[in-house]
């Protein structure tokens, strides 16, 4: 550990008047929650319905690293939230994120560095002021989106502990209602899947999926037909984050190879008990991903509505869960965290149908929005699968460039792990000037 004496930093948002050793500093935002974007978006004019929005909050790794700032005196890498520092070196960045449910704006608001995982009292300090900046700001905050990890997951129970409620927290007058998000749970239902059989029960009829019919099933396409032509070999391979590779791996066209050669080639009959659990995944990502346009072949990818087919599904994939087993019978938490999705969503609908809007779209309660950014500030770090060259001094560099330039929302990486996510920065260049 690399120590230095304990530095403290007054008050709990980050301006260009207040950061501690970087009061002079080039960088316009610095560590904390940002005071300077969110007195730019209260002048912003957005309308009632674009108003609507969800937190997002994810992490970066970093590479360990310490910098020296000549200019401003000062040392970047050591553990940093804004109103504290300390002698930890930091290797990971959390950032916090909001994004409009209507509108096609996202913007960061605040990030840390910290030595992983960060402490829960500062996560849940994090999430209180910015829901205050938010309000403040006149946003109305629906929801908050994060990964399933623990230390993410023990932060909003100890938030719905302190609200003594089951699904929303109380945040400054808002009932925020906590969220896990989709596409981590596939990616981590996909990772399960890869080194086990996975168990499942659908309509009422036991089966048992298997990775190994993927992978032969892949084998006699690349021999033959070349129908899943956007399989690769790497979409099959053990640990996988890249949620795009996940969802093509996953998804009803593999389904139906499946079940068209099933029985028919080497690939044998009980393939298509795997072809069900394709199917059944397909599914639930449509009803957790959809957009506010309509599509008559698959309802669930179209928005959610008091009538949409969302909550018949949501409740079906409930029991489907419940009873999802690893080899020899460990029910895995993840699958329960799929659950407690499924009810967060109820309560997001009832919520929103409730403020007298007729539909909104899944798709807005996912991390993609900050998974796109991750993507581009690692390649911009020169990083690569095998070194990470992101540190605390480049993704300071790169997150001030980003919130400047006029197109770096829209920017993707060469080789993104998410889809587009089709969103612009709220705040332009002049608003922060």
């Amino acid at each position: 550990m690399v120590t230095m004496h304990d530095t403290s930093v007054s008050g709990a948002t980050s301006d260009s008047s207040n950061a501690g050793g970087l009061k002079n500093s080039r960088h316009f935002i610095t560590p904390g929650v940002s005071k300077p974007i969110f007195e730019a978006i209260k002048k912003k004019s957005i309308p009632a319905r674009e108003r609507l929005c969800v937190l997002l909050l994810d992490e970066i790794d970093l590479a360990p690293h310490l910098d020296y700032l000549p200019k401003e005196d000062y040392i970047i890498g050591f553990e940093d939230t804004g109103w504290s520092r300390n002698q930890l070196v930091a290797d990971t960045a959390l950032v916090f994120m909001l994004r409009s449910i209507y509108g096609n704006w996202k913007q960061p608001v605040a990030f840390a560095f910290h030595d992983y995982p960060l402490n829960q009292k500062t996560q849940i300090r994090f999430i209180k002021e910015i829901a205050k900046e938010a309000k403040q700001a006149g946003l109305n905050l629906i929801a908050l989106v994060c990964t399933h990890c623990d230390h993410n997951v023990k932060a909003i129970d100890c938030l719905l502990e302190e609200s003594k409620s089951a699904h929303t927290i109380d945040l400054d007058g808002h009932q925020v209602v906590p969220l896990l998000d989709p596409g981590s749970l596939l990616l981590v239902t996909r990772n399960l899947f890869c080194e086990n059989n996975l168990q499942f029960v659908k309509d009422g009829i036991s089966k048992l999926a298997q990775w190994q019919h993927l992978v032969q099933a892949h084998k006699i396409d690349s021999e033959r037909s070349n129908y899943l032509a956007k399989i690769t070999k790497s979409h099959l391979l053990p640990e996988s984050m890249n949620l795009t590779k996940c969802v093509q791996t996953l998804s009803g066209t593999f389904a139906g190879f499946l079940n068209t050669i099933a029985g028919k080639t080497s690939l044998p009959v009980e393939a298509t008990q795997t072809a069900d659990l394709l199917f059944f995944l397909d599914k639930v990502l449509d009803s957790l991903n959809g957009t506010m346009e309509q599509d008559i072949h698959k309802p669930l990818r179209g928005p959610i509505t008091e009538l949409s087919p969302h909550s018949k599904f949501w409740s079906e994939a409930r029991e489907v869960f419940k009873q999802m087993t690893l080899p020899g019978g460990d029910r895995g938490n993840s699958f329960a965290k799929w659950v407690r999705t499924f009810d967060a969503f109820e309560v997001i609908k009832e919520k929103i149908l409730g403020l007298g809007y007729d539909s909104f779209p899944a798709r807005s309660f996912n991390l993609e929005p900050l998974q796109n950014c991750f993507d581009l500030l690692s390649e911009q770090a020169g990083s690569t699968g095998c070194e990470n060259r992101l540190t605390c001094k480049k993704f300071s560099v790169f997150y001030n460039l980003a919130l400047r330039s006029k197109d770096m929302a829209s920017r993707r990486a060469t080789e993104p792990k998410c889809e587009p996510d089709g969103l612009n920065f709220l705040l332009t260049v002049e608003d922060l000037s």
